[in-house]
């Protein structure tokens, strides 16, 4: 089957959206809203896609092209309201919407059958944008056991290797790297930063999404009062005055025993796997699926 696909040569997103698609599948033939208003200039397809409804279809297309499916992508109504619904909607084969709301909105004011509209997801994402890792940063001194080394690598070498590879450890602070090159861990992301003037630690606390405070005992830590000050979240052993500024559960906040390295690596893990969750959700995604389905159901429509 040949679809012709005619949108708007505007350079917004429904641009993107037509062209993605044909570049994906060459049953789907581009073309420009320009020429497709002269008959002419419309080469011969199986059926018709317009995207979008509100700014490529035309009534008259049907009479320019008889026999053939037209099929019109729909985005959304203005202001969310029936009364922008135009003349000449209503006469097309069928209706692919970007989203669940319009569709039940169409439902209910008996634009169109259901059977004669479906949901499509016009995106690809996978091949773009990568999961960001669990950013955590660690400001304090390495090689001393009340800080936490060697017990904050022993604890992390032991997650799952899915949710090691998606962590990156920002580690503020000398006498860190020697204990992390001794432990030979190669799957988990690290930056050392052994600049320990005041002027540094705003740009540190910028660059991470959870204080981690490894520590076995401890007065304070500094860290904790200037992580709570940039609105940083804090995954912290309970220790020093910890208690004193956050609560367990609170505010995106957690605090396990100290020296507990299974409640630790639960933590970073339940984090981590709340990613690889909001990833799923779209990672299926793709222009040649999109196309994919749009073909079955045009040819399903009847």
């Amino acid at each position: 089957m040949k679809i012709g696909v005619v949108y708007v040569d505007s350079g917004w997103i429904l641009q993107t959206i037509a062209t993605k698609m044909c570049e994906a599948d060459e049953r789907f033939v581009p073309i420009p809203l320009k020429a497709s208003l002269s008959s002419s200039g419309i080469p011969a397809c199986d059926a018709y896609y317009y995207v979008d409804v509100q700014g490529c279809w035309r009534v008259e297309f049907r009479a320019a092209f008889p026999g053939v499916k037209h099929v019109g992508f729909f985005t959304h109504l203005d202001k969310d309201s029936s009364k922008s619904f135009r003349p000449g909607w209503d006469q097309l084969n069928g209706i692919v919407h970007m989203c669940k709301r319009y569709q039940k909105v169409f439902e209910k004011q008996g634009w169109y059958r259901s059977e004669q509209m479906t949901v499509l997801y016009p995106s690809q994402v996978s091949d773009r944008f990568e999961l960001r890792p669990l950013r955590l940063g660690i400001c304090q001194r390495g090689g001393f056991l009340g800080k936490g080394d060697p017990f904050l690598f022993d604890a992390l070498s032991f997650l799952p290797r899915a949710i090691r590879e998606n962590i990156f450890l920002r580690i503020k602070g000398t006498g860190w790297e020697t204990t992390w090159e001794s432990r030979g861990i190669t799957d988990i992301r690290v930056m050392f930063d052994e600049d320990e003037t005041s002027q540094s630690y705003p740009a540190f606390y910028n660059e991470i999404d959870y204080l981690l405070v490894p520590s076995l005992w401890e007065g304070g830590p500094v860290a904790v009062s200037e992580a709570l000050a940039c609105g940083i979240p804090i995954i912290a052993a309970d220790v020093g005055w910890v208690p004193d500024f956050i609560h367990d559960g609170i505010d995106g906040c957690f605090i396990y025993c100290a020296g507990d390295a299974s409640k630790l690596r639960e933590i970073v893990t339940a984090i981590v796997a709340r990613s690889v969750r909001l990833r799923a959700r779209v990672d299926h995604l793709s222009w040649s699926e999109y196309a994919n389905k749009l073909e079955n159901f045009i040819c399903d429509l009847k």
